[in-house]
């Protein structure tokens, strides 16, 4: 009983001992390492509490004002401020951590802050500032030397921080030449070399203005997109002069586009060239963007090609297609699909002499669905003779779908094909793999062994008749 009283009171002792090591030794070794590196802290503030920054150089004075919450320049102009580059500079100040070298310095001069490069202050909500100024001297490394303006000790920052210092009055701007929503667009005007073109929706989809044919509506999409991204890399003018017209290229502009937004007034942009650089004034802003040349071109010069929509002359449902016929002059067969799903010639007197790959017919409709044409060639004469290839898709009735006929471009014998379509009056230059895949696979195989033949004559006199 006295052992195990005695046991009893050695492990209390023990865990006494621990618990003493643990909150008075471990404990506060952690939290004087937490003092330690808060004690490095350049700046120390909650983000959301940071209402103004001001930055002081050599190059001026930048004011950023939240306003609610979206940044503004105030100085040395008022615009809406770059959102991405005001979060990157406050995360800069945030993150610095500076360890002081020198606690009582003799001589600032040493550190070049007698004389100092610039400084940067955040004001707060609460109307606290914290402000840290940069010396003209760096460490061998490059590191900046700088001190908190309410200390006398030199810390040694580090090259993040300075880039705050040397930030120029264009980085901190919005570079975004529109500012209006775009989401709403109701029209879409386009204009170079002498050639324009007009969209506007109808429905929630966008047509061309006097012309029938698809619009690929992922086209305009995109260049909507385009232009709520697209951004200067230079203002050259903060507001335009009636010299500018011709200074800039506005005058004989390369490119004119106009927007028109639902409840907004018009939008209209245009693209100048001079001395071999792209100029962009906007109707909604007075200045003037030096814009990128490759960006510029993608916006301005669009053409009626570029948006239509290149699949539309080979689309149908494919839930329809009951029926296939083929013509060419190495082969002909006509096909149909069961109720299995499964395809089998269209003859019935030679259904157990043929037999149809039904995953390749199936892959035939699945490209057919794919098809993209790369350009439109309008209807001649010449052009609408020799068509002697064709394959027609019909429906339980024996309703036409859709019917293909192409023949080999001239030149162009492995490469692309000319294709009419009996959803659009036009000519289309398509790729040939679709129709080098119809005419030299096997689909339907003879069962005859002394037949080599991919076809019958039923087969033959229906696709005929049915091409008439």
């Amino acid at each position: 009983m006295k052992s195990f009283r005695t046991t009893g009171i050695f492990a209390l002792a023990v865990i006494a001992l621990v618990g003493y090591v643990y909150f008075f030794e471990f404990l506060k070794g952690e939290e004087e390492t937490k003092k330690e590196e808060a004690s490095k802290k350049v700046f120390s503030f909650e983000r959301e509490e940071a209402s103004q920054i001001e930055i002081k150089s050599s190059l001026g004075t930048i004011l950023l004002k939240k306003n609610e919450k979206k940044w503004e320049v105030e100085k040395p102009f008022r615009d809406q401020a770059d959102a991405i580059e005001v979060s990157n500079t406050l995360s800069k100040m945030l993150a610095e951590k500076a360890e002081v070298i020198v606690e009582e310095p003799e001589d600032l001069s040493e550190f070049g802050l007698k004389k100092p490069k610039g400084e940067v202050t955040v004001f707060l909500k609460s109307g606290e500032t914290q402000s840290v100024i940069f010396g003209t001297v760096k460490s061998y490394d490059g590191d900046p030397y700088l001190r908190v303006k309410k200390e006398s000790s030199v810390r040694l920052g580090s090259v993040s921080l300075a880039e705050i210092i040397d930030l120029k009055p264009f980085s901190v701007r919005d570079k975004k030449i529109i500012r209006t929503p775009l989401e709403k667009a109701q029209s879409l005007y386009v204009k170079s070399k002498g050639k324009s073109l007009e969209l506007f929706t109808q429905e929630g989809r966008w047509k061309f203005k006097n012309d029938d044919f698809p619009v690929d509506q992922n086209v305009v999409k995109s260049l909507i997109k385009d232009l709520k991204e697209f951004e200067s890399i230079e203002i050259v003018a903060e507001q335009t002069q009636r010299g500018d017209l011709k200074k800039y290229g506005f005058k004989s502009p390369q490119g004119i586009v106009k927007i028109k937004v639902q409840d907004q007034n018009q939008l209209n942009l245009k693209l100048g060239l001079y001395d071999g650089q792209n100029f962009v004034s906007s109707s909604e802003r007075p200045q003037v963007f030096r814009v990128n040349d490759f960006k510029a071109k993608d916006i301005f010069f669009k053409k009626r090609q570029d948006f239509l929509d290149k699949n539309s002359p080979f689309q149908f449902k494919k839930g329809l297609a009951r029926k296939m016929i083929l013509s060419t002059p190495e082969k002909k067969w006509s096909v149909h699909r069961k109720e299995n799903g499964e395809w089998a010639v269209a003859s019935s007197k030679k259904t157990n002499t043929f037999k149809v790959e039904s995953e390749k017919i199936e892959k035939i409709i699945k490209n057919m669905q794919g098809l993209r044409f790369s350009r439109v060639i309008s209807p001649t004469q010449s052009f609408n003779k020799d068509f002697v290839s064709s394959l027609r898709l019909q429906n339980a009735n024996g309703d036409s779908i859709l019917l293909l006929e192409w023949k080999n471009k001239k030149g162009e014998k492995e490469k692309t094909a000319i294709v009419k379509s009996s959803l659009r009056p036009e000519f289309f230059e398509v790729p040939r793999e679709f129709f080098d895949f119809i005419e030299k696979e096997v689909v339907v195989k003879s069962l005859d062994k002394n037949s080599s033949q991919e076809h019958s004559d039923e087969t033959v006199k229906e696709s005929e008749k049915s091409k008439k």
